[in-house]
């Protein structure tokens, strides 16, 4: 028996109905997981990033936006150099902070680090997914939690290479040099 204009309507809809329940079924809900170290030696520290805490309201787009602070302890034999990177690992890894070029003994970096390229300390700051140099925090759209990685890499070489760059350039660089990393992770939301 054909369908009317009524039933085909009817038949329509239930397919509708029934992808959009599957999409929703296979989809992956963004989790936040305990802070956890990669690589055994190194830890990682930044407040309120704490096991399933929150970004700090000043390291974000509703506060000062200022960069937070970050220290470590430990580090791998051979180590010559960290590079830092903080990315929303909700939306494709938007990168809020790229920092390298830190010499194999410094153990930290201030909160509000300056907006340059390069400070005077030597340390290189990348552009972010914003297009800016340096930190620019959290500000996500309003809706659900998103998960920030903060990741400290612990590299086999000094590296030359240039302030400025951006996440896959500077990953392109870093490739064969990655001893050790350890991240943590927090969340935030408006």
């Amino acid at each position: 028996m054909p369908l009317n204009h009524s039933g085909l309507h009817r038949v329509w809809l239930f397919l509708a109905v029934a992808i959009f329940a599957g999409f929703i079924a296979c989809a992956k809900p963004a989790t936040l997981k305990k802070n956890y170290t990669t690589s055994p030696g190194i830890t990682l520290l930044a407040p309120g990033f704490a096991v399933n805490g929150s970004v700090p309201k000043s390291a974000t787009c509703e506060g000062a936006n200022f960069s937070p602070a970050v220290s470590w302890t430990g580090f791998p034999s051979g180590t010559k150099g960290w590079a830092l990177v903080l990315v929303d690992r909700s939306s494709q890894n938007f990168v809020h902070w790229l920092v390298y070029g830190i010499n194999p003994d410094v153990r930290g970096l201030p909160q509000h680090l300056a907006h340059q390229a390069k400070l005077s300390s030597g340390v290189k700051q990348g552009r972010n997914s914003y297009g800016k140099i340096g930190y620019s925090g959290p500000c996500p759209p309003p809706g659900p939690e998103h998960i920030y990685q903060l990741t400290l890499y612990a590299l086999n070489a000094k590296l030359n290479i240039p302030s400025g760059m951006q996440y896959r350039e500077l990953f392109h660089a870093l490739r064969g040099h990655i001893l050790a990393q350890t991240s943590l992770q927090a969340r935030f939301s408006r």
